[in-house]
Formats: C-alpha cells, structure tokens, sequence
C-alpha cells in the first residue's frame, strides 16, 4: 500500500508525466516482440525452402541475399502481433506493480491510460504503410526475383514480364504485344490498330518495340510502320524510326495479369484503378486491395483494442497467458481479414466493405469489453 500511496503522489504532480511513462513503457517490449517474431517466422521460412536451396545450384551468397532481402516482408508481417504483445505486457506489469490503481487512485480513467498505447500502435501502424510504399514492397520483388531466377533456375522468369498482351485502350484503339517488360519499361513486337466508324481499321501502326519515357511519361514507338488502309482493302506504308504516343499509362500500372497485393504498392494500385477504369475492366479486386492497405493503421489499433479490455478483467494472466492471447487475437482478427478480402476479389461485397467489415464487427465487441470495465 506504501508503494502505490508514493506512485500516487508522483503521478499527481504533472497531468502529463503519466502519458510519457506509459507511452515510453510500450517500446521495449513490442521492440522485443517484434524481433522474436521476427527471427522465429524468418527461420521457419528459411525451412520450409531449404529444400530448394539445397537443390539449387546457385551459391551461398545468392541463397543470403534472398533471405535478407525479404526480412522486411517479414517484420511488417507480424508487426499487428508484436504491436499487441507491447500492449499486453505494459497493462499487466502496471497491474502487477501497482501501478495500473494508482493511476486510478490518482484520477486517471482507464481510456486515459490507454491513450499513449494507442497512439503509439498508431504510429506503428502509419510506419508500417510508409515502409511498405518504399521499402518492404520493392526489397521483397528484388527477393523474389532472385528466388526464381537465380535460385530455381527460371531464366526467363520476370515478375514483370507478360507476354501475348492484349489491350483495348479506348473504343477506337486496340493494342496487342509480344511482351511487355515492366522492370526495363518496354514492349516487344507491338501493333497498334484504330478504328474507324464503321469498325474496320483506318490505319495500324507494326512496331519493333515501344520504349517508355520518364521525362514526359509517355510511350515511344520505335522501328516500325504506318499502314494507312483505303476503302478497297489496299493500304499504304509509311516507315519511321521513332514516333510519339498518346499512351500515358505508366508500364508498372499497366494490369495485363494477377499479382498478389504483396508485390503491388498504393501509388500502383491507383494506377491500375485507373486504367482498368478506362478499358472498362472490373477493378474490383485492386480495389478491395487498396482499401485493404489503407485501413492497416486503424487495423492495428482496433487489434490492441481487443486484446487490452481483456488483460485488465483478467488481472491474474502471466506473461504467457499474454502472449497466448496476443496470438489468438492476432490471427483471429487477420484471419477476419482474409475472408472478407477474398469475398471482395470476388465482388461478393463492396470493396470498401471488405475493409472495414472485420473493422465494424471487433468495434462491437471491444464496446462491450468497455462496458465490463
């Protein structure tokens, strides 16, 4: 009772230390956390591909570069864990030490002290996005590329590369390619046809490649010809080095095929939204991605939120416990996630639905976990 009475009378001296002591409390266990999680879901990753590894005839340092470069990929992964172990860990330890009814003693309500937690997960939370736009996403399709090329042996393996591309840019224009090389921003073997009124085509352009440029954001034709087609069926030719498109699509916004939302950022998402938008393509799925990322900061708080309630109307769970809950609330939440993603893919629900859903359905119970305290 002596040690609270003095914890009282130290957290009645400034209205804002308790904020400061609580919020500098939450670091060291979730940067604890995170490095466990870290190592144990990057060893288990290490395992489950040794087996490639060993067959591969590629060397240790290609083998070294892939599993350091996806070590992002797997810290973000289980950044929602690690956020609510941090979380556990500082309410229990204040339940055990005293301090938690000091705090209470001394005025604090408990949305007060849950506050600087809060604002921290956030925090995380937008750290995660930032990371993932410039770091994570690009580090993982370098990782990747080097698993399937230099490690399986994939030669011609591209994660940007399509081939047999086919586009209706507008209802005039179609455009069709041998391949299209995102990495190194160029077309292969393109033919480009417009249309006239009555739907035969006024004239084609057969070019060797079309190579992007950065500086005016737009497609260049290179090496090819003009066929310009007359009423009966004849057509003339005109050869040219080098010609200028009005096709601004940037090559990484172009979606001629399925990628999974790891390999995809929010600025490319929003690209293909608007390209799939003008073919007149159903967007639905890189919508529901989109979301998906966007709400992660508020996904991460409303996990904390779920799992905090609980550890305080459980006052006597060891550290264990914790963890055991940080788990089960962790992949139960994500898990949420998953099927309301996939049932957006499939138009099943609005996209933004998709988002939000598990969202709107932990609010109700961590309301009520809130009326129990």
């Amino acid at each position: 009772m002596e040690k609270i009475k003095n914890l009282k009378q130290y957290f009645n001296k400034d209205k804002h230390i308790i904020f400061k002591y609580i919020a500098a409390k939450f670091w060291g266990p979730f940067l604890f956390s995170l490095g466990v999680f870290a190592v144990l879901v990057f060893v288990a990753d290490t395992f489950e591909n040794m087996n490639v590894f060993v067959k591969s005839s590629t060397g240790f340092f290609a083998v070294a570069k892939y599993l350091i470069l996806t070590i992002p990929y797997w810290v973000l992964t289980i950044m929602p864990a690690a956020c609510l172990l941090g979380c556990l860990f500082v309410i229990s330890d204040m339940i055990s030490s005293g301090e938690w009814l000091a705090s209470i003693a001394s005025g604090y309500s408990i949305k007060q002290i849950f506050l600087p937690i809060i604002l921290c997960v956030a925090l995380v939370g937008f750290t995660n996005i930032f990371l993932q736009e410039f770091v994570s996403t690009a580090m993982f399709k370098k990782a990747e590329e080097i698993y399937q090329v230099d490690i399986k042996g994939k030669k011609d393996w591209s994660i940007g590369l399509h081939r047999n591309v086919i586009l209706r840019l507008s209802k005039d224009k179609i455009l069709t390619a041998q391949t299209l090389d995102v990495k190194h921003k160029i077309m292969n073997r393109v033919v480009l046809d417009i249309l006239g009124e009555d739907g035969k085509i006024d004239y084609q352009l057969d070019v060797d490649k079309m190579v992007w440029n950065n500086e005016i954001e737009s497609w260049f034709f290179v090496d090819g010809v003009k066929r310009t087609f007359d009423n009966l069926g004849g057509f003339t030719e005109e050869h040219f080095d080098e010609k200028p498109s009005k096709i601004t699509f940037p090559p990484n916004t172009i979606a001629v095929t399925t990628l999974d939302p790891e390999f995809l950022t929010i600025r490319e998402l929003l690209g293909k939204i608007k390209f799939l938008k003008v073919l007149g393509i159903s967007n639905y799925k890189e919508k529901t991605y989109l979301y998906h990322k966007l709400v992660t900061p508020l996904a991460f708080i409303i996990i904390c939120l779920l799992g905090m309630p609980f550890v305080v109307l459980v006052r006597k769970a060891n550290k264990m416990v914790n963890v055991i809950i940080a788990l089960v609330i962790s992949f139960g939440f994500w898990w949420m996630m998953s099927v309301t993603l996939s049932m957006g893919e499939m138009g099943y629900i609005p996209p933004i639905l998709s988002a939000f859903l598990p969202i709107i359905l932990s609010s109700g119970l961590i309301y009520y976990e809130f009326k129990k305290l």
